[in-house]
């Protein structure tokens, strides 16, 4: 079901594991079709709309009832500029440095000290960090490990996560700033991306009194996916506070 070209794949189109339904070459092509101007998704899941419309230099809106969803949404649409991805660098580093010193003293080495981990995370790095740097836990969270592989313990798989994410948002954002059109917008902050989490039926004020240039959103598919249930059982993204 999902398919994207090799620039597609180089982004954040289904890095994190919660079913992720839409076909982004499907995406685009719907975009190529509606005019120049603000995208709106009202049920936006992890942001694939999103992507696609920074890509083609649009201002996009999502909507999602699901707290995980747009938590996962503004991550995967996440645009820093140079000192804050050093200053996330910087956070990884602590963060995989205090897991590993955790790690030393456990009786049990299979252990995934998450909520712990989630404290850390919290308490040491600046709000505007929060959400991508535990995206990067609740992918791990999500993640299933399947007996057959070998147990790394979480330092490890944080630091490989992390280090997947960085180069993709890098690509997202390189992708961002080389499109042909460059010209017809003054630089790369006018470009917008704004996730909400509440209900369609009842959007924010703000999102009922703006225009959009068109709607593209997936279409629903129930009985297919439970995403109830996978929401759940994911508690790293879980409580943070719209920035």
């Amino acid at each position: 079901q999902w398919r994207g070209n090799n620039d597609q794949h180089s982004l954040t189109h289904g890095f994190h594991p919660r079913i992720a339904a839409m076909n982004p070459q499907t995406i685009y092509y719907l975009l190529s079709l509606i005019p120049a101007g603000p995208i709106l998704d009202p049920f936006c899941g992890a942001g694939a709309v999103g992507i696609e419309s920074l890509r083609t230099k649009r201002s996009f809106t999502g909507i999602d009832i699901s707290p995980l969803a747009t938590n996962i949404a503004r991550a995967q649409t996440w645009l820093p500029d140079d000192s804050t991805i050093t200053q996330f660098s910087a956070h990884v580093s602590s963060i995989i440095s205090h897991a590993k010193a955790n790690e030393s003293s456990q009786t049990d080495p299979t252990t995934l000290n998450i909520q712990s981990l989630k404290s850390f995370i919290l308490t040491t790095s600046p709000p505007h960090l929060h959400n991508p740097l535990l995206f990067i836990l609740s992918y791990i969270e999500h993640d299933t490990f399947p007996s057959w592989r070998r147990f790394h313990p979480l330092s490890h798989r944080y630091e490989k996560v992390s280090s997947r994410y960085l180069k993709k948002i890098l690509a997202l954002r390189e992708a961002v700033d080389d499109v042909d059109d460059v010209d017809d917008v003054d630089d790369l902050s006018s470009t917008r991306c704004t996730i909400k989490n509440g209900d369609a039926k009842t959007p924010p004020q703000k999102e009922q009194q703006s225009s959009f240039a068109g709607i593209v959103t997936p279409p629903p598919y129930p009985g297919v996916y439970d995403y109830c249930e996978t929401d759940a059982n994911n508690s790293s993204l879980s409580g943070l506070a719209e920035l």
